[in-house]
C-alpha cells in the first residue's frame, strides 16, 4: 500500500514538472509583444508568434505567405525609397491600393508604406522579410551582397522625384505635365518616418545614423530612390534630437 501510494505521489510530481515545464515553454512561443524593446530576437522566433507591427501604422497587409519570408537574421538597417503610379496615372500617382497592385505584380513587397497624409501602412510585418532591396552591394561587405532584404526592414514614401531621379521612368516632356504638388515629399510624411524609424530602431538596437538608416540608391546602382530631393539632413537631425528628449 505504501509503495502504491508513494509511486502514486511520484507521478503526479512528475506530471507537475512536465506541465509547468510546458506552461514556460508556452510563455516563451506567445510572449512577442510588437512594441516592447529587446523583443527584436523573439521576431526570429517561429512565424506563429504574433506579428510585430508598429503602433504607429495601419495594418493592411499583403499576402505574407506569398510575398516575404520568414525572418531569419537580426535586422541591421532601415532603407527608404519612394515609389508612385505616375507611369501609369499621372493624376493619381499615390493610390496605396493601385501601388500594392503592382508591386504584387512584380513580386516585390515593403514592411511600411508612408503616404502623402502622413499615415503609414503596414504590408509586411517586421518579422517577415520584405523583398525590396533586390541586388546591390553594401560596404564592399560579401555578407549583405544581393542579401539586404535578409538585413533590414524597408520603408516606402509614396513620392515623385526629381527630373534627374524620375528620367529612367518618365520622358522630360511627360515629367514635366506632373502637378508640382505630387514632386518631392510632405512635412507629413517626414514627421511620421521620423517616428517611425525611431520606432524600429529603438527595437531592433539599430544606430540612428546614415550608417544604418540608407537609401534604395546607395545600395543599387541601378536605383535613384528615395533621390535628391530627400532631406537626409533634417531626417537624421530630428531622430537625433527626439532621441535625447
Amino acid at each position: 500500500m505504501k509503495k502504491t501510494v508513494l509511486l502514486l505521489l511520484i507521478i503526479v510530481s512528475l506530471l507537475l514538472v512536465s506541465c509547468s515545464k510546458k506552461s514556460e515553454e508556452g510563455s516563451a512561443a506567445s510572449g512577442v509583444k510588437p512594441l516592447e524593446h529587446g523583443s527584436s530576437m523573439d521576431a526570429l522566433a517561429p512565424p506563429s508568434d504574433p506579428e510585430i507591427i508598429s503602433e504607429l501604422a495601419v495594418k493592411a497587409l499583403m499576402d505574407t505567405e506569398e510575398y516575404s519570408s520568414v525572418r531569419e537574421c537580426p535586422v541591421e538597417y532601415v532603407m527608404v525609397h519612394f515609389c508612385s503610379e505616375v507611369v501609369n496615372d499621372k493624376n493619381d500617382p499615390f493610390n496605396a491600393e493601385n501601388i500594392k497592385k503592382t508591386f504584387e505584380k512584380n513580386s516585390v513587397s515593403i514592411n511600411y508604406i508612408i503616404l502623402r497624409d502622413g499615415t503609414i501602412r503596414c504590408w509586411i510585418p517586421e518579422q517577415r522579410v520584405a523583398w525590396h532591396a533586390g541586388k546591390g552591394v553594401w560596404n564592399g561587405d560579401e555578407k549583405y551582397t544581393d542579401k539586404m532584404n535578409k538585413y533590414s526592414i524597408g520603408i516606402e514614401l509614396t513620392a515623385i522625384g526629381s527630373k534627374s531621379d524620375m528620367k529612367q521612368y518618365v520622358s522630360s516632356s511627360y515629367y514635366n505635365s506632373i502637378p508640382k504638388s505630387f514632386i518631392g515629399f510632405t512635412d507629413e510624411q517626414y514627421e511620421s518616418l521620423v517616428a517611425l524609424l525611431g520606432d524600429i530602431c529603438q527595437r531592433w538596437s539599430i544606430p540612428l545614423d546614415r550608417d544604418h538608416i540608407i537609401g534604395h540608391s546607395e545600395y543599387s546602382s541601378l536605383k535613384t530612390d528615395p533621390g535628391e530631393l530627400f532631406d537626409w539632413e533634417r531626417v537624421i537631425s530630428e531622430l537625433q534630437n527626439s532621441n535625447k528628449r
